[in-house]
């Protein structure tokens, strides 16, 4: 009875989603299981539009992003840096994952610019603290695929497949080399800055300050 947002797209009454079929004439044959959520949203704050793209990733609280660097128990690290534009490391290509994957394809692949790692939780983890690196793999395993949950104000709660945890933080910092794990949702909304992102294209203006207050206004 009205128009809504669907993951972003509208105002439309309706929307066309394709799933996966199998070979002309035989069914099942080449079929996957394949199911996805939809984001219905209406009213002055809906997500932005569709994510399929190159990106910064801004922690709402620090104003830092997600940098792949650094080095933890001979991995490379995820954690956060202030904002450099011309560092690829700080740079993510995220794009849907495949309707072919098998089952839920809601999720997203994050990869570094750089060099093509994605966001990984240690050891397939399921565990509130593990740890987050980048990792290379051909296709993303279910530790690497993340859920864009919206979380209202253009920010993101970025929440694992495997273990339905959140990107989160580890302190309450605005230092670069801050790490970044897999956490519970914090009850404390002042903390849960800690684990909402702004999700920003490479060529949009990053900024950490806001506008001097206008003076003689009438």
């Amino acid at each position: 009875d009205r128009e809504v947002y669907y993951d972003g797209q509208g105002p439309l009454r309706e929307i066309r989603m394709e799933v996966p079929g199998g070979n002309k004439g035989s069914y099942q044959n080449g079929q996957t299981n394949a199911e996805r959520v939809v984001n219905v949203e209406w009213g002055e704050d809906v997500q932005p539009a569709p994510i399929n793209g190159t990106y910064i990733i801004m922690n709402k609280y620090s104003r830092c992003v997600v940098t792949a660097g650094g080095s933890r128990d001979g991995q490379v690290n995820i954690q956060q840096q202030t904002y450099t534009q011309t560092n690829k490391s700080q740079q993510w290509t995220i794009k849907p994952i495949s309707s072919r994957i098998g089952g839920d394809y809601s999720f997203y692949d994050i990869a570094s610019v750089a060099d093509g790692k994605r966001i990984d939780v240690l050891n397939f983890s399921t565990a509130a603290g593990a740890n987050v690196i980048a990792y290379g793999n051909a296709t993303p395993s279910s530790n690497q695929q993340w859920y864009l949950e919206y979380a209202g104000d253009g920010c993101y709660y970025i929440r694992n497949r495997e273990s339905a945890l959140y990107l989160t933080l580890d302190s309450r910092s605005t230092s670069s080399g801050v790490n970044i794990s897999q956490n519970t949702l914090y009850s404390v909304s002042m903390n849960r800055d800690r684990q909402l992102w702004r999700i920003i294209p490479i060529d949009a203006q990053c900024e950490t300050t806001a506008p001097a207050q206008p003076k003689g206004l009438t």
